[in-house]
């Protein structure tokens, strides 16, 4: 058995000890440093980029609504991380906003259609199908329509009621389409004097003209003119029987100090009507 002593300087030591703690402290920053930077980089190619480039996309896409774009995006996609889960939701989106716009640009043209043939539907109900005139469901309306506006003080009109003369003598003797084009002449007649003013079959033989403005103030004139043209037709040895017409008309004006509905007028017109159909009647027996 032996003993060995040594002498140390301690200062030495924890020198030597303090220099190699920090040469690992400057190799793991080192380390760590170099991996943050690898980790930058990485993170700026799989992260940074595919955001900017998806930013690219979804600005192009909202100035020209180009559904395409969403090709474009899903050229892009790698990998699977959640910038890739990501762009495939927003490609998604705009291909089924596409699909939705189509959809509802496709319910607008059927709802056009629709309200286009409805139109129609209520012009034709609207419409005497043998004349091409407004008839009596029309005339209910546009009798409404004046009961609405009579409570204006400044509303001024008159009815004109119209009852063609012969017609069932046209239709047994010389037959319906004669009968018919009887009708239809008178309908002429009816609509060219009475330009201004909106005009109805109210039944087979019977019209009504709700007369306005110049029609309103040249009303007897009007009247007069078509007896003459009654007149001339009547005199014309050219025309068959079922082209000379003529018909009865009555007029009254609509009176705000008496009258309580527009029906009241058509009542006095109908009424003046047969007053001067007998009269027809009587002069020419």
């Amino acid at each position: 058995m032996g003993l060995i002593g040594a002498e140390i300087d301690i200062a030495t030591v924890n020198t030597a000890i303090l220099n190699h703690t920090l040469q690992q402290f400057l190799f793991i920053g080192l380390i760590f440093v170099c991996g943050l930077l690898i980790m930058m980089v990485i993170f700026n190619r799989l992260i940074i980029k595919k955001i900017t480039r998806l930013e690219a996309n979804v600005d192009d896409y909202s100035k020209t609504k180009d559904v395409y774009v969403a090709q474009e995006i899903r050229k892009n996609i790698r990998g699977r991380d959640e910038v890739s889960s990501l762009s495939e939701g927003i490609a998604k989106m705009m291909e089924d906003i596409k699909e939705y716009v189509d959809s509802l640009s496709a319910v607008n043209q059927e709802l056009d259609v629709a309200q286009a043939n409805a139109a129609k539907l209520s012009e034709l109900a609207m419409k005497d199908g043998l004349t091409g005139i407004r008839n009596r469901t029309a005339y209910k309306q546009e009798m409404d329509r004046l009961d609405n506006s009579s409570a204006l003080d400044c509303i001024e009109y008159a009815i004109a009621v119209i009852d063609m003369n012969n017609l069932k003598k046209f239709n047994d003797v010389y037959g319906h389409d004669k009968g018919n084009a009887a009708i239809i002449k008178l309908t002429n007649l009816i609509c060219v004097t009475f330009k201004h003013s909106a005009v109805f079959r109210i039944g087979g033989d019977e019209f009504v003209a709700i007369l306005r403005n110049d029609d309103f103030i040249n009303r007897e004139k009007l009247t007069a003119e078509m007896y003459r043209a009654f007149d001339e037709m009547e005199q014309d040895t050219s025309l068959s029987p079922w082209e000379k017409i003529s018909a009865a008309i009555g007029l009254a004006v609509y009176d705000r100090t008496t009258d309580v509905c527009a029906d009241d007028v058509f009542k006095r017109a109908d009424e003046k009507m047969y007053e001067k159909k007998n009269t027809m009647k009587s002069r020419d027996k």
